[in-house]
């Protein structure tokens, strides 16, 4: 147990000053076709260290457990345990109890938001979690 001390150390002074230490943020990145048959089209993946997992888990775990009382019920993504198929069968199930009732349609649209997270305004994000429910400091 005393092995695990520095790095417990490290983590707590980390979220203390809301800044994480500068391994952290390193990455080694590696490129990966978007589909196996076109290599022209590559998808940066970037692998941090065992470190940075540990933090984020941390701060995942803190956060979810603040705001995933006010959370929507219908929410899927970044949610352990479910994924766009759980979604498309949500979708599905409410389309087909419409289609039971007399003079009822079903319409669905379905955007894919090219880089969507790369134009989300982080003051706006950290609004929106501190509403939510998160405490402040691990919005930091």
């Amino acid at each position: 147990m005393a092995a695990n001390i520095p790095l417990t150390n490290i983590v707590n002074a980390s979220f203390r000053q809301s800044c994480l230490p500068r391994q952290c943020k390193d990455a080694i990145v590696c490129h990966i076709p978007k589909e196996p048959i076109k290599h022209d089209k590559l998808r940066p993946v970037s692998l941090t260290s065992q470190f940075a997992k540990l933090a984020e888990g941390i701060v995942y775990n803190l956060l979810l457990n603040d705001v995933g009382p006010n959370m929507d019920t219908s929410q899927y993504g970044c949610m352990k345990g479910c994924s766009t198929s759980h979604y498309l069968i949500d979708m599905l199930n409410l389309l087909y109890k419409g289609t039971d009732k007399p003079r009822k349609t079903g319409r669905s649209v379905i955007t894919d938001f090219a880089k969507a997270f790369d134009g989300v305004d982080h003051t706006v994000a950290a609004s929106n979690l501190i509403a939510l429910g998160a405490k402040s400091w691990i919005v930091d």
